[in-house]
């Protein structure tokens, strides 16, 4: 795993820095041990970078999601625009509703009923493409039901595998996410050692 000067990661398996963002949001969602400054990727509310030195793309859907969990993780909610829309993707309910509790405000019954659309949509249509997104929704939603059922019906630790391991080149990464996705299912908080084979 590679940290900048500014203690920003990069992403071993990528050539740039236009996932920092992204990958900073999922370490610091699923509580990897090295702290990391996200209000870095915040130029000012509503206004948000892939790195605060390198931001030639615009500001994705799947650069929002884990971003604005991470920052709610670190309890920095009030960084997070509620009524932000991304730069140039839609936003569905379910997204809207993940923004909103991110920014510590509550989602509406629609917005959680669009979620279950989405969690069906990746089990039974898009089966392949990888999870990161609905993993963090899932993640910091208050209701463990969504992650319950998404990880009983979907190969969760294969997507997992899958992205970090042979795209991404982060190992280390995907056995800890693994870890804590287990311990939550588990009910506990506790490593179940993973390893990867």
């Amino acid at each position: 795993m590679i940290f900048d000067n500014l203690g920003l990661p990069k992403v071993t398996g990528a050539s740039d820095l236009q996932d920092s963002a992204m990958f900073a949001g999922m370490l610091v969602t699923f509580e990897w041990p090295q702290k990391i400054p996200l209000q870095l990727y915040v130029v000012s509310r509503g206004k948000y970078v892939r790195h605060p030195r390198e931001y030639q793309y615009t500001f994705s859907r799947d650069q929002t999601i884990p971003l604005f969990a991470g920052l709610k993780t670190q309890g920095l909610n009030g960084l997070v625009d509620p009524d932000y829309k991304t730069e140039g993707d839609f936003v569905d309910p379910g997204v809207r509703g993940h923004i909103l509790r991110c920014a510590n405000r509550t989602a509406n019954r629609f917005q959680d009923w669009f979620l279950w659309t989405s969690i069906l949509w990746h089990v039974h249509v898009n089966s392949e493409h990888e999870s990161n997104q609905i993993l963090c929704m899932l993640w910091i939603h208050p209701d463990d039901k969504y992650l319950r059922y998404f990880c009983s019906k979907y190969d969760w630790q294969k997507s997992i595998v899958d992205y970090y391991c042979k795209w991404r080149k982060e190992p280390e990464f995907a056995v800890h996410m693994i870890d804590k996705i287990k311990g939550r299912l588990n009910g506990s908080s506790n490593r179940n050692n993973t390893t990867l084979t």
